[in-house]
């Protein structure tokens, strides 16, 4: 729950820090995020972990002594979906497992034909969605305003994530009524164990 926590963390403070003009919050607002993306790490003392954060830490409160915090946000709404985005593309090469279909087995055990059919599915619904955030990441600066570009990569994002994965796992539970599903935070806390599993 606090890499949770961390994580949401940041496109509050971001978006709050942008509309109010508030460029310390926005320093906070990255270094929280690297805490977050790095949390697991970070818990088993890890040096790599560590030195990560410190030195994007750095570079934060750098920016803000140069009054150029902003120039760092930019990063992260187009980094961050790309990378993630391109984890589900991989897992979907030939020879590879569906991301989706793995934390299923390594949940659940063994799925289903069907099911295979139905995660490779939503494998997919991801790294389309993943990628369309990194897309108008990076064209909203170009071609919109800077509290526009906030709106969308710190209030937009958020939704679409949330809308995506409760609206699929609602979807899964109706459609395979005889599957025996987990509750909704049970699901939440396989999702982030299995993708802690896979960072170490």
């Amino acid at each position: 729950m606090i890499q949770i926590g961390l994580l949401l963390a940041y496109p509050l403070l971001a978006h709050t820090g942008i509309i109010f003009k508030q460029p310390l919050l926005l320093t906070i607002a990255i270094i929280l995020l690297a805490m977050g993306v790095f949390y697991s790490g970070l818990r088993a003392g890890r040096v790599s972990a560590w030195c990560s954060v410190l030195a994007v830490a750095t570079l934060a409160l750098a920016l803000n002594i140069m009054n150029a915090s902003i120039l760092m946000m930019y990063l992260p709404p187009v980094v961050a979906p790309l990378l993630l985005g391109w984890g589900f593309v991989r897992s979907l090469l030939p020879g590879q497992v569906p991301l989706v279909t793995e934390i299923g087995d390594r949940a659940r055990g063994p799925l289903s034909e069907a099911m295979q059919v139905y995660t490779r599915s939503v494998t997919v619904l991801w790294a389309v969605c993943l990628w369309a955030m990194a897309s108008w990441a990076l064209l909203l600066p170009i071609f919109g305003t800077l509290e526009l570009w906030s709106f969308f990569t710190n209030v937009v994002n958020q939704v679409v994530v949330a809308v995506v994965f409760v609206g699929e796992f609602a979807y899964r539970k109706y459609r395979f009524k005889d599957h025996d599903h987990p509750r909704f935070w049970e699901y939440l806390r396989i999702v982030f164990r299995a993708q802690n599993r896979r960072e170490m």
